[in-house]
């Protein structure tokens, strides 16, 4: 009696979705240490403002900024980073600073146009899902 021939099976199965999720969790930590440098925005003002804009204070000492002259005289250039031990996704910083750059240039947080007629669907629920990310990380 011939035996049939041995399939890898459950065991290769179980140790190659191990080696994938070991290397995703090293993927996002080594992209959660990339982001915490400095994000910066251009702002059209003259001259650094007194205070901070309203989304950047509300942050307190959670974050670091700087103020410098953009290149080409184009303005300002407002640039943070989590503090140190700070808890601060590097989403919610780059929103405060987007927000920040609108206050200061146009004295309010600018809202994108919503449709009147737009009702919330299961159809659309995936660019409504898309369009609330982008706001978040400034891209879709």
């Amino acid at each position: 009696m011939s035996s049939a021939p041995t399939r890898p099976g459950p065991a290769l199965a179980l140790a190659a979705g191990g080696a994938a999720v070991l290397a995703l969790a090293r993927h996002r930590r080594k992209r959660a240490s990339a982001t915490s440098g400095w994000q910066a925005v251009t702002v059209f003002l003259p001259t650094q403002p007194a205070a901070l804009p309203g989304p950047l204070a509300a942050l307190g000492s959670a974050v670091e900024t700087r103020w410098s002259v953009a290149p080409g005289d184009k303005g300002m250039e407002l640039a943070a980073r989590p503090a140190e031990r700070s808890k601060i996704e590097a989403a919610d910083l780059r929103q405060a600073l987007r927000h920040a750059k609108m206050e200061l240039e146009a004295g309010e947080v600018l809202q994108a146009d919503r449709p009147g007629t737009t009702k919330a669907t299961l159809l659309n629920l995936p660019l409504r899902a898309a369009t609330r990310r982008a706001e978040r990380l400034g891209h879709l």
